[in-house]
């Protein structure tokens, strides 16, 4: 059985330091300006008497059913059976198709090259067995890489808790 890599964001922890957006861009040696990862900020707002920022990390999600996936006509993106979504450089001319097509807006265009870019999870780092470069870097361990069988595990242990009331430590022993 494959198991399927997903980045998994957990938004209270991100400070918006940005070490996810440097190390991307060094491990795919990008010029600064638009990312793979990029991280939003909204805020700062006045919630309860106090002032509050959130931070967003977004980059592309590896979705289940990529919409970018049908828009190409060119077939220059494919998805892993580990679930890492690529796009062959050989194969895009740059349409932009898949651009308008993703949800997540994290397909980018690299006008130099001619060629839509996108989070790849690292995936010669993933492949030799270490993390996406954002991941290892995140200094809150906001971004994790995590197996789709570890989320399934971990929202049944969720859905025990809720049902059962008990602490997860009760659940699995």
């Amino acid at each position: 059985m494959v198991i399927h890599k997903v980045l998994v964001i957990d938004k209270k922890l991100c400070n918006g330091c940005n070490a996810c957006e440097v190390a991307c861009e060094q491990e795919h040696m990008l010029q600064t300006g638009p990312g793979l990862i990029k991280v939003a900020q909204k805020g700062p707002e006045e919630i309860g008497g106090k002032l509050r920022t959130e931070f967003k990390p977004s980059m592309c999600m590896h979705c289940e059913k990529p919409p970018c996936v049908s828009a190409c006509t060119l077939n220059a993106i494919r998805k892993r059976e580990d679930g890492i979504l690529l796009i062959g450089e050989q194969r895009c001319n740059g349409c932009g198709v898949c651009i308008d097509a993703c949800p997540l807006r994290a397909i980018q265009f690299l006008s130099d090259r001619n060629l839509a870019v996108k989070c790849d999870l690292c995936v010669n780092r993933v492949d030799s067995g270490m993390l996406p470069a954002c991941v290892e870097q995140c200094p809150t361990e906001a971004i994790k890489l995590e197996s789709t069988r570890y989320r399934i595990l971990i929202k049944a242990i969720n859905g025990l808790k809720k049902s059962y009331r008990l602490p997860l430590r009760t659940i699995l022993e």
